[in-house]
């Protein structure tokens, strides 16, 4: 079969080149031919064709010292000497001619291609959102129809998103398996798959660490109008999504625990008067905004609560979650309101306030999921533009959303792709490390595991987070070997880490 007739996406022998990148290839060495020529004829062959002519008809001088060519004529050894770097210059500056053009067209060619977009974590932060719409470009597979250019934007913004958040906790996962990150650097670069229960796109809490404590700030700053704060806030768009998710999830915690008409009309209350007051601009007139902090406290201590709960029935929890509802309630309505202060009198309400909560939600994962991420929204004081610190899960994290920028061809068609086997040949050769091979010390007195938590200390601390175990010493990582040994066999075994390595690809690939 001719290469001509081969698909394009057929990458061996034969591979097909498409016209404009054979004229591109043939105009690149044109010009370098050329420059080439037009440089060693002007520079440096040009200027020494008079001053050869006038060497080759003087006379034959007569010289102290011996001479090796007498019998030349014209002085044909003087013009050799002169002549001959130049011929061998010539020769060779088509390879320095090779490596400028290839210097002045990669970098280019980078450039327009987009080749290191994303270098740093930085980076990442401040091109992230358009992360997703770089990934639904090129790696979801387009439809037969292509829509207008407007509903096609719009469904690159929009219906991609969850697409890439599959794909994006996927490998965010992966680095936790791997241990390359612990579980709060995955909490903190993770999108949450409750994405959709608020008014605006749930980003990484990565991306929206420390945020809320600095609104809280400018919060307490702002003591004038309600639009000095609107504008601070709106500068980081950051800032505008955390307050927002913030806001209404908590709104959907507290719903989600109250199982009285009445106590959910209370939070009705202070939602409306909240609310009323920012459409009509007298929010920072109408609620003393510094009490602020103090609220957000209370916050964080009840979803540590929350957090810490196994069981629904637990009077006791119950009880300490009830407190700390009534003294949120409290503080919202005596000290942040300034006239909230009947916001809490009902006179038909039998009972005290939220004594009765419904905590069936606590199992619920997604729930918890929710819990975890406000809690982390309110408390990360410190910038995430560390997160994570293991430098291969940097590498990682780089290099896959440089790869997104880049200039590719769009995905096919699953049923137009074509499939691929890998073998990976091995003879006598062991893959997992047994717990002798693990524990049995060199002339050194040093084991392999020894060796390896020295190397890569962070990711022990990690894999010991994972499996949930803190060894007392020595011997009591014995009894965990089954969890130790793949952790020790891929960072210490080539033919482990490439058959893990093989079955991720795979694993993606279906």
């Amino acid at each position: 079969m001719f290469f001509t007739y081969q698909p394009k996406l057929y990458v061996a022998r034969g591979m097909y080149e498409d016209t404009c990148s054979l004229l591109k290839y043939t105009t690149f060495w044109i010009l370098l031919l050329i420059c080439k020529l037009a440089f060693s004829y002007y520079v440096e062959i040009s200027p020494l064709v008079g001053p050869t002519r006038t060497i080759m008809f003087l006379g034959r001088g007569k010289y102290i010292w011996h001479e090796f060519f007498p019998y030349l004529q014209h002085n044909l050894g003087v013009v050799f000497t002169i002549w001959a770097p130049i011929v061998m210059v010539y020769l060779m500056d088509t390879q320095i001619w090779y490596a400028i053009f290839s210097t002045i067209c990669g970098g280019v060619n980078g450039a327009f291609s987009r080749l290191g977009e994303i270098r740093t974590l930085g980076m990442l932060r401040s091109r992230f959102e358009a992360i997703p719409t770089a990934f639904g470009k090129h790696l979801v597979p387009g439809h037969g129809s292509q829509p207008k250019r407007r509903e096609r934007e719009k469904e690159d913004k929009n219906l991609h998103i969850d697409k890439f958040s599959d794909i994006w906790n996927a490998f965010i996962i992966s680095l936790r398996d791997e241990d390359l990150i612990n579980n709060r650097e995955r909490d903190l670069l993770i999108v949450p798959s409750s994405a959709g229960d608020t008014s605006v796109f749930q980003w990484p809490p990565f991306l929206l660490a420390s945020k809320i404590p600095m609104a809280l700030d400018m919060a307490k700053s702002v003591k004038k109008r309600d639009e000095e704060l609107r504008k601070r806030i709106n500068q980081d768009p950051y800032t505008f999504y955390a307050v927002i998710e913030c806001y209404e999830t908590l709104l959907n915690i507290l719903y989600s625990l109250m199982a009285e008409t009445s106590d959910k009309k209370v939070v009705d209350r202070i939602r409306e008067s909240l609310e009323d007051s920012i459409e009509r601009q007298s929010l920072v007139r109408e609620f003393r905004l510094d009490e602020l902090p103090q609220l957000s406290a209370k916050f964080d201590k009840l979803l540590t609560l929350l957090l810490k709960t196994e069981e629904e029935h637990d009077t006791t929890i119950k009880t300490q979650i009830a407190n700390l509802l009534q003294d949120t309630m409290e503080i919202i309505t005596q000290d942040i309101m300034k006239n909230g202060q009947g916001i809490l009198k009902d006179e038909n309400r039998d009972n005290q306030l939220f004594a009765n909560l419904n905590l069936d939600s606590i199992k619920d994962e997604a729930w918890r999921e929710k819990c975890v991420r406000l809690q982390l929204l309110l408390t990360t004081k410190e910038s995430a533009i560390y997160v994570p610190t293991n430098l291969e899960a940097r590498r990682r994290i780089t290099f896959f959303a440089n790869s997104l920028f880049m200039k590719m061809p769009r995905a096919p068609q699953v049923r137009s792709m074509m499939s691929f086997s890998v073998l990976t040949p091995y003879f006598k050769e062991e893959v997992l490390f047994s717990t002798e091979d693990l524990h049995k010390k060199n002339e050194d007195g040093i084991s392999i595991l020894f060796y390896l938590r020295k190397i890569y200390p962070d990711e022990w601390k990690n894999c010991l987070e994972r499996i949930k175990f803190v060894p007392k010493d020595e011997e009591s990582l014995k009894s965990r070997m089954d969890e130790i040994s793949p952790w020790a066999s891929y960072r210490g075994q080539t033919l482990t880490r490439t058959g893990d390595e093989r079955n991720d690809v795979l694993q993606e690939g279906a």
